[in-house]
């Protein structure tokens, strides 16, 4: 009786992902940016600065940071906080 409530495929979530940023109706130049790395669990999206001069670079980044992060992380350090105090 039990054998046919046994689940043998794998029941773990999937996530999948897509971004798009866009300058909108009032700024000339998109300052958004965003991460996808799905296999490490990490999105992320960093807003501009309002079109003050170089929120693109800021916004791009904190994505580049995030990514490195995890990178290092992920293969050197585990044990490593986020953030230090």
């Amino acid at each position: 009786m039990l054998e046919d409530t046994i689940v043998e495929e794998d029941i773990h979530p999937v996530y999948v992902s897509e971004g798009l940023t866009d300058t909108g109706k009032v700024r000339t130049a998109n300052q958004d940016a965003f991460v996808q790395l799905g296999a490490r669990g990490v999105w992320g999206v960093a807003d501009g600065m309002g079109g003050y001069r170089d929120g693109d670079v800021a916004s791009r980044m904190v994505c580049e940071g995030c990514s490195a992060w995890t990178a290092l992380r992920r293969s050197k350090a585990p044990s490593m906080p986020f953030a230090s105090a």
